[in-house]
């Protein structure tokens, strides 16, 4: 019996909008990790002159590229578990498909997959206990929206800090008026 058993594909949770979808990440061959790590740290946005620099039909063919990219490392690297997604009624298992559901998703679903796939094949799996709450954290979906009525503001945790002898809280945390520009406190504009 051996002592340790690996696969071709390592098992993942999807955290998506309060929903735990199960999915495996495949295990990249030396080859394949340094294409990724390479492509994964140039789609990012050009700073400094570079991005001054970039014509409109390079900015386009770049997000193009970096588009194609994204989604062939989807098919290529990632599998939804059978019965665990489906959209408009149809079950989705191909890593492509699922990322042309969450395409417009890049602040969230779109960067974790792509991270994920990083860090399961570059990091052990003591690594991984503290990095996979880090990456659930940095790009949230791992909670369902609360239910709040819109508009409402959620009560003070905590009671104020003032002490007795300091100055007025309103008028410590207020914007100044300034007459001649028209500008009103904040506690001005609170009570119109």
């Amino acid at each position: 019996m051996p002592k340790l058993r690996t696969s071709s594909w390592f098992p993942v949770t999807l955290p998506i909008d309060g929903a735990q979808v199960a999915a495996f990440v495949k295990r990249l061959t030396l080859d394949e990790l340094d294409a990724y790590e390479t492509a994964f740290f140039a789609w990012d946005t050009p700073r400094g002159t570079a991005a001054v620099e970039e014509s409109a039909e390079a900015k386009k063919a770049r997000e193009a590229s970096i588009d194609a990219w994204m989604r062939a490392s989807f098919g290529s690297y990632l599998k939804i578990a059978p019965d665990e997604f489906a959209h408009d009624e149809v079950a989705i298992e191909a890593g492509d498909l699922f990322f042309d559901v969450f395409c417009g998703r890049r602040g969230d679903v779109i960067p974790h997959v792509l991270a994920l796939i990083l860090t399961e094949n570059k990091l052990s799996a003591a690594q991984k206990k503290t990095c996979k709450p880090l990456l659930d954290s940095a790009y949230g979906s791992t909670n369902a929206p609360t239910s709040t009525t819109p508009g409402s503001a959620p009560g003070s945790i905590v009671a104020s800090a003032a002490l007795p002898n300091s100055a007025d809280v309103a008028a410590a945390t207020g914007l100044r008026s300034d007459p001649s520009s028209g500008m009103t406190t904040a506690l001005e504009a609170a009570t119109c």
